[in-house]
């Protein structure tokens, strides 16, 4: 394997649609998540127009909106503050580059103004993905506007990045089944795939961290957990909380669901799971829902407190919400492209839910129901016909059996101390990060 500089250049495909369409007057707007590469596409690109194009370098012109001054001065007068780096340059072709450009108010209207007033500019413009929801500039730059969408890097690319070697490989195989699928050219290959290992120790470690590019450059494990949690808190921080100013868990989710089933593409097949309650034991546990939670307290304390008891609490399997998602991942692509599905099991009321626990763990303890009134009444229930009439997903696994299964990870101990032990609860882990 070779070894990757740490301020190297990634090749990144997205590069050669933007050169091949670099002269025209379109306005180019640069899409993607946080740390995914975009920043740097601008700096490749602007030191491509340099040595290729022999565009002088005093004709680019590369500003920040993350550094707020340039951000204040552009917003109280978009117009001025462009013809202040024009000069005397009217009759020459220039590139203004804007990086963080989600930051900018009624960046649509302010983009369209400046695209009709300044003909010989080329603006190229980043923003992350909360840009598709603070504003909406495609409607205003109808004809405008060419859009590009940079995702983390996809493993084609991190394959290169990580061996020129494997990368070789890996093109001549995929050349060869392209051929076959879209021309029916037959191909073989040898039995016994030298590179079969390698390849899977890259896949491996391509579907653990991703392919943020930041991520990628790092061989440390701890280093690549370390810089996704920074990736993690940050994108909550400054597009949930900050720009967007979404605070309610219900309202992220659905603003999400609308982000995803925008970007429906040939290769990219959006589908929605809408889960019920998960319930279960999973090697990377939760005990602060419903089942789990009142399943945790009969066997450690003896003691189940329930609030109320009318109120329906939808509940599945977390074995049989690992099958839903193999079941979508197996299904024609035509089947389920921009579909929603609820995905549950029965809709219990917590009274019931306490009762079933009660009865599972009473065999091995004294467990004692205590019942007490509350004003919160809200019942959640959820149906999951869509899923069993078009895809025919049926669950198979009790919520009976979830209580089951943790109460043997009780038993042997696959818990550590599960009635403090913060990594087990989302909240208390949350504030101990201090995430508000």
């Amino acid at each position: 394997m070779k070894n990757i500089q740490t301020n190297q250049y990634f090749y990144r495909s997205i590069l050669e649609k933007l050169k091949k369409w670099i002269d025209i007057k379109e306005i180019f707007i640069i899409k993607g998540p946080r740390q995914s590469g975009k920043t740097t596409i601008l700096k490749i690109l602007k030191d491509w127009l340099i040595s290729e194009k022999n565009v002088k370098e005093k004709n680019i012109i590369f500003i920040t909106f993350e550094e707020r001054d340039i951000l204040d001065k552009f917003s109280l007068d978009p117009k001025e503050y462009i013809k202040s780096f024009i000069g005397n340059k009217n009759n020459e072709k220039l590139y203004f580059f804007i990086d963080e450009f989600q930051y900018l108010k009624n960046s649509g209207q302010i983009l369209k103004m400046l695209y009709d007033i300044f003909e010989n500019i080329k603006f190229i413009i980043t923003g992350s993905s909360s840009l598709e929801l603070t504003d909406k500039t495609d409607k205003f730059l109808v004809g405008r506007v060419f859009s590009f969408y940079l995702w983390q890097l996809n493993f084609e690319e991190f394959v290169k990045i990580k061996s020129e070697q494997l990368y070789n490989v890996y093109k001549e195989k995929t050349t060869h089944i392209n051929n076959f699928i879209i021309h029916n050219k037959n191909f073989s290959f040898a039995k016994k795939d030298i590179f079969e290992s390698d390849f899977e120790k890259l896949f491996q470690e391509y579907i653990i961290y991703g392919g943020y590019p930041e991520v990628v450059k790092s061989y440390d494990r701890e280093t690549k957990k370390v810089i996704l949690k920074n990736i993690y808190n940050t994108y909550i921080t400054k597009d949930i909380i900050e720009l967007l100013k979404i605070t309610d868990y219900s309202k992220f989710k659905a603003e999400c669901e609308t982000i995803l089933l925008r970007h429906d593409a040939p290769d990219f097949i959006p589908v929605i799971l809408r889960p019920a309650t998960v319930c279960g034991y999973s090697r990377r546990h939760r005990l602060d829902l419903v089942v789990n939670i009142l399943t945790n307290l009969a066997y450690h304390t003896g003691i189940i407190k329930v609030l109320g008891g009318n109120q329906k609490r939808p509940n599945i399997h977390i074995k049989d919400m690992v099958r839903a998602y193999a079941h979508i991942l197996e299904m024609p692509d035509h089947l389920v492209r921009k579909k929603i599905y609820n995905v549950g099991y029965e809709n219990h009321t917590v009274s019931q839910l306490a009762n079933m626990i009660g009865e599972i763990v009473s065999p091995l303890r004294k467990v004692e129901l205590l019942r007490e009134e509350t004003d919160d009444n809200r019942s959640y229930h959820v149906c999951s016909d869509k899923i069993a009439n078009e895809l025919n997903f049926h669950p198979k696994y009790t919520i009976q059996e979830s209580v089951q299964d943790l109460v043997s990870a009780f038993q042997n101990k696959r818990l550590i101390d599960p009635l403090n032990n913060i990594e087990y609860f989302n909240i208390k882990m949350m504030k101990s990060r201090q995430l508000q």
